[in-house]
């Protein structure tokens, strides 16, 4: 649920701090992730090459 207050001009201003907590929470996480990937990536392509099933 979104709170909605009044700002001091009288607009109404939804409250998203908790969407904002949220999507930060989503971006740290995946970061390390992207960031590393590249470096890596030649090793999985290898683990990935040496674990098919050969028939």
């Amino acid at each position: 649920m979104i709170n909605i207050s009044t700002s001091s001009a009288g607009h109404i201003v939804p409250d998203y701090s908790r969407y904002l907590i949220c999507c930060a929470v989503v971006v740290a996480a995946t970061l390390p992730v992207v960031v590393l990937f590249p470096f890596f990536q030649d090793k999985s392509e290898k683990g990935v090459i040496a674990g098919e099933i050969k028939g």
